[in-house]
């Protein structure tokens, strides 16, 4: 079984910055430790609330950027 490790996307997001997305890229709520893809199929949330998603609409709302990063998958 092969370990899977993350890289930590530096750059601090706003509600102004556009968001990576992609198969290798992730969204991380800091809150409550929840990993989300950044191309879900469909509607997703943390479990805190903080990040949700919505592909349909090509949303991704954040209450609090203080506990959102961006991760990217190493490959």
């Amino acid at each position: 079984m092969k370990d899977i490790c993350f890289e930590i996307d530096d750059q601090k997001y706003d509600s102004q910055t556009q968001k990576p997305k992609g198969d290798n890229i992730f969204f991380r709520c800091l809150k409550c430790r929840t990993i989300l893809p950044s191309n879900p199929e469909f509607p997703v949330r943390c479990e805190c609330r903080n990040i949700t998603l919505d592909p349909e609409m090509f949303k991704i709302g954040v209450n609090e950027y203080k506990n959102f990063s961006v991760i990217r998958l190493k490959t």
